[in-house]
């Protein structure tokens, strides 16, 4: 089951000398979407964009219908 989610998020990335917040629709493959919390929101955008964990930052989210 695919679940989609708004997200908005920080980056904190020394290579960025403008604009660090992003926004967009991020969509999850799980089984039951009401596990699903921030951290993994977190750490699936910080392996699509090539960051460490550290340098990204969920500012908000929630599930789209």
């Amino acid at each position: 089951m695919v679940t989609k989610f708004y997200t908005q998020f920080q980056v904190d990335a020394s290579s960025m000398h403008r604009n660090n917040v992003f926004s967009g629709i991020v969509e999850l493959k799980r089984g039951d979407p009401a596990g699903i919390s921030a951290v993994d929101i977190e750490h699936m955008l910080a392996e699509r964009f090539d960051l460490d964990i550290d340098q990204l930052s969920l500012v908000n989210w929630y599930r789209l219908h």
